[in-house]
C-alpha cells in the first residue's frame, strides 16, 4: 500500500441498478492469457441505497469510510486497502501529537462489552512508514453488517518516531489482501464476512470517482456482488497468480498506441485501492516517463498535456488505456500550474513490496471498474461508469 503518497499529498491539500438480493452489501464511497466476461452470471447485483457509508473522496488521493467497533459501537473513518490484509485502528494509547490527531477517534476497549483481550504485539511496515500496537478482538460493523469476534490491530503508534500520520484524515485501515498478507496471519476482516455468512458470494468490487468537491459520493465499495451502474460492457478476468495480494500478470505496455517492448513476457501486477499512483520497476518507469517529455523527476511542461499521447497496459485479451486526465497530476492554476506524472519508482526505502512489482493504483482503477472474484480467485476489470471527460487543456 503506498501510504507514504497518500499522506504527502493529502498534507499539501490540507495546508445502481438492477435486482435487490440479500446478502449484497454496498458502501457508498464520499468522495497467461485469459479472457472471461460476463461476470454478472456468478455475482449478485442489487439497488443502489442499499446499506450505505458515505466514504470521502480526497482530491483523488485517499478513498475512506466509516465503520464501527464494539458494542455500543465506537466509528472510525477507515481507507479499505487491497495492498494490505491488516484491520487497524488507532488506540486510546495513540499519542496526540497535532490537532489533526486530536480530533480523530480512539478505540477505547473498556467502553466495548464485547471486546475480548488478546494482546500479542504487532507490526505493520508499510511503504516508508509502520505502525506498532497489539490484537484486539471485538465486532466490527461494516455497512448493515456485523462481523463477529474480529481480530484487530489496536495501534499504538508509530515506529521510530515516523510522523507520516501525524496529518491523515483516516484512522486506520481495512486490509482486504488475502490473509497470507497478514502480519500475524489473523483472519481478515473480509474473510470472516464469508465465514460468518453475510454475503452471498465470495466477491466485492470496488468503484473510485474522479474527485468533484461538489460530489458528497466518492465511488462504491460492494461486498458480495456488483453494481451494474458502475461499469460498461463486460469485465476482462485474468487469474490471480499468488495468494498475497491480488497479484497477476500483465502484457506489453503501448504509448500512444505504440508497443514499447516493456512487459512482452509477462510482469508480475497488483492492484492496490491504498496508493494513489502507478509504481513500477524504475527503468521502465523512467523511459515511460522520458516517452512522455517527463524530466528525471516525473515533471512535465503544462503546456504540453493536451498533446500527450495514451499510455496502456495489456491484461488478458485487451488493452487498457490511461489519458492524461488518469496520469496527469495538476498543481495550481493558470500561469503558477505545475503539471507531473503520476508513473513513479518503487521508493527506496520500500520494503513492503519486490522491486518489479507493479502496483496500479487510483491512476488505473479510477477509469476501470475492478472485481475482485475471491471464490474463483480472479479479478476483473471493465471501463467504470464516471463524470464527463475532464479538460486536459492548462490555460496560461
Amino acid at each position: 500500500m503506498g501510504l507514504l503518497s497518500f499522506i504527502w499529498i493529502s498534507i499539501l491539500m490540507l495546508l445502481c441498478n438492477g435486482e435487490n438480493n440479500e446478502g449484497a452489501v454496498k458502501i457508498s464511497l464520499k468522495r497467461i492469457k485469459t479472457s472471461l466476461v460476463n461476470v454478472q452470471r456468478n455475482v449478485t447485483l442489487f439497488k443502489t441505497g442499499e446499506n450505505r457509508i458515505v466514504l470521502k473522496n480526497l482530491g483523488d488521493v485517499i478513498y475512506y469510510a466509516e465503520i464501527g467497533i464494539g458494542t455500543p459501537t465506537q466509528n472510525f473513518p477507515v481507507m479499505f486497502d487491497t495492498g494490505s490484509a491488516d484491520l487497524w485502528v488507532r488506540s486510546k494509547d495513540w499519542p496526540d501529537r497535532t490537532e489533526a490527531e486530536h480530533k480523530l477517534p480512539k478505540y477505547n476497549s473498556t467502553e466495548s462489552s464485547s471486546y475480548s483481550e488478546n494482546g500479542e504485539p504487532a507490526e505493520i511496515i508499510y511503504a516508508g512508514c509502520a505502525i506498532e500496537g497489539f490484537l484486539s478482538t471485538d465486532d466490527v460493523t461494516v455497512g448493515h453488517m456485523i462481523v463477529n469476534k474480529q481480530d484487530f490491530i489496536e495501534a499504538t503508534g508509530e515506529v521510530e518516531e515516523k510522523t507520516y500520520f501525524q496529518f491523515t484524515v483516516y484512522d486506520g485501515v481495512v486490509g482486504l489482501a488475502f490473509q497470507e498478507c497478514s502480519v500475524r496471519n489473523t483472519v481478515p476482516v473480509w474473510y470472516n464476512m464469508i465465514n460468518q455468512h453475510l454475503v452471498h458470494q465470495e466477491v466485492f468490487s470496488l468503484w473510485l470517482k474522479y474527485y468533484n468537491e461538489q460530489d458528497e459520493e466518492g465511488g462504491a465499495i460492494v461486498f458480495g456482488g456488483i453494481d451494474n451502474a458502475h461499469f460498461r460492457g463486460a469485465h476482462t478476468y485474468v487469474p490471480i497468480i499468488e495468494e498475497y495480494y491480488w497479484e497477476f500478470k500483465m502484457n506489453e505496455i503501448l504509448i500512444g498506441g505504440q508497443g514499447t517492448g516493456h512487459c512482452v513476457d509477462g510482469c508480475s501486477v497488483m492492484i492496490d485501492s491504498g496508493e494513489s499512483y502507478l509504481i513500477g520497476p524504475s527503468s521502465i518507469i523512467e523511459s515511460i516517463n522520458i516517452a512522455l517529455g517527463a524530466d528525471e523527476v516525473a515533471n512535465v511542461d503544462c503546456s504540453r498535456v493536451p498533446l500527450m499521447p495514451t499510455v496502456s497496459f495489456t491484461i488478458g485479451e485487451r488493452v487498457f488505456s490511461l489519458s492524461t486526465r488518469d496520469y496527469i497530476l495538476v498543481h495550481g492554476i493558470g500561469e503558477i500550474a505545475t503539471c507531473a506524472t503520476k508513473f513513479r519508482i518503487i521508493h527506496d526505502d520500500d520494503d513492503y513490496h519486490n522491486d518489479d512489482l507493479w502496483i496500479l493504483g487510483g491512476v488505473f482503477m479510477r477509469p476501470y471498474h475492478t472485481v475482485f472474484d475471491f471464490g474463483n480467485r480472479r479479478i476483473g476489470f471493465a471501463e467504470a461508469v464516471q463524470e464527463p471527460i475532464w479538460d486536459s487543456s492548462i490555460k496560461h
